[in-house]
Parts: structure tokens; sequence; C-alpha cells
């Protein structure tokens, strides 16, 4: 997806949001090297954005490996598949054939690879060193959210995560390259707005939008970078400037 779907100077996190947006299925491969990914955790937040729990199929290629919260207490509510054996492989397919054979998604097996028929990338594989592919254009999407909800409205779901994802920016200089935990400050935000467990971010009612977006913005004023670099710096974009933008 990375050399198909993104080209020079495109937005990196841009793209994959509105990759992941269109996605109705993820296949997270899970390893040391994908729990610890920053990227793989961006990746990861976002689509529970987007997505419900069971879109996500979790595949364990080294076992004891967990993502932080809230991401590792949904993953362990799933059923995985255990690739971490040579041996299941094939077992392991067949299960994501079934799995995306049942969603109306056509496909077939050649060489331990799982090659979808289109020729657009839509569908969303995280992980690192995996050998499965996918050329696979989707059905219709279908809405995820009722038209009262932030989710509905993809301008402002896509501008709440520029905003998190500034946040985790930020505080990456407080903590260290690499240490930012992604799913961390969207559980704060679910809890600060009383969002139930099952539900996502985008849940909230449009009606909050704008006290979740001052609320957002002042975390990441209060942070140290934001402080280092003083209030006559512009730490994220007016929600006007990034509706223009996404025109």
């Amino acid at each position: 997806m990375d050399e198909n779907e993104i080209l020079a100077g495109d937005d990196i996190q841009k793209s994959i949001s509105k990759s992941l947006s269109k996605s109705d299925y993820l296949l997270l491969i899970i390893s040391d090297n994908s729990t610890k990914s920053s990227w793989v955790n961006f990746e990861v937040s976002q689509f529970m954005g987007f997505a419900d729990g069971k879109n996500i199929i979790p595949i364990v290629v080294s076992k004891g490996q967990k993502f932080s919260e809230p991401i590792d207490n949904l993953i362990r509510r799933l059923k995985y598949l255990d690739f971490s054996d040579n041996n299941n492989w094939d077992k392991n397919i067949l299960a994501i054939k079934r799995a995306l054979t049942g969603a109306g998604i056509g496909i077939q097996i050649e060489n331990k690879t799982v090659n979808f028929n289109n020729s657009k990338v839509e569908n969303a594989i995280v992980g690192d060193n995996n050998k499965i592919t996918i050329k696979q254009t989707k059905k219709t999407v279908k809405e995820k959210y009722p038209p009262d909800c932030i989710g509905y409205e993809t301008i402002k779901a896509n501008y709440i995560g520029h905003l998190i994802n500034r946040y985790n920016e930020y505080k990456e200089y407080e903590v260290g390259k690499g240490q930012v935990k992604y799913a961390v400050f969207a559980g704060h935000l679910k809890k600060q707005f009383k969002i139930a467990p099952t539900r996502t971010l985008y849940n909230l009612h449009i009606d909050k939008f704008d006290e979740l977006v001052d609320y957002i913005q002042s975390r990441i004023d209060g942070t140290k970078l934001a402080k280092v670099k003083g209030r006559g710096h512009k730490n994220y974009s007016t929600y006007e400037e990034f509706a223009a933008g996404q025109k």
C-alpha cells in the first residue's frame, strides 16, 4: 500500500487514514516489532475509530506480545489466528478466506499469498514483514456512524484525528521518540467525554465537536514542546484551514 497508494509529497497520515476509513477489515499482524511500532499503533487507533472490533482479525506471528491500552483490551476479546507455528499456515489462511468470503469479498490462495482479484488496494493490513498481499476493490462502504455523530462527517472526524496526531507528536518530545502510546490519549478522551467502552470517540454527538476540539487544542498547548515553542508558534491548523485543505 505504501508504494502503490501513497505518492511522493502526499501527507502519509492523511493517506493512511483515508484508506483505513474505506476498509471493512483489518488484518493486524502481532509481533515484537509491530507492537512497538508507532506507525502500527497509529493505524490501529485510527481504524478503531472507523470500524467495530469484529472487523479486526488479529494474526499472531510472535507470542507474548501486547499493545498498549485500549488497543490490547480490544484485541484480547477477539479470536486470533496463530501463525507462530508454520504448521498452522494453511488452516489459518482458510480461516481468513472464510471470514472475508462471508463478508462478500472473493479471494484465492497462491503460494502463501492472499490475492484479491481487483486492482485497487482498499483493505488495510498492519504489521511487519508479512507476506499477505491485498489487491481488492471493496463493495460500497456502509455508513458506520449515524448522521448526528462526529464520525458521520468525514472532514470533522479527520480534523479530530489531526489534532490527536499533533498531540502525540508533541508528547513524543516529553517521553522520547518511539515511546508514545498512541491509544492512551484516545482512551483518555473517551473517559473525559463519557463515551461507552463499546463506542468510539467518533460516536460523540456532533454538538460536542467544538467542545472536543477546544479540549484537545488546550492539551496540545499545554505540552512541554508547545511551551518551548512559545505563544507565537502555531501548534495546529484551525478547523477552517484543515477543511480547506481537504477539498
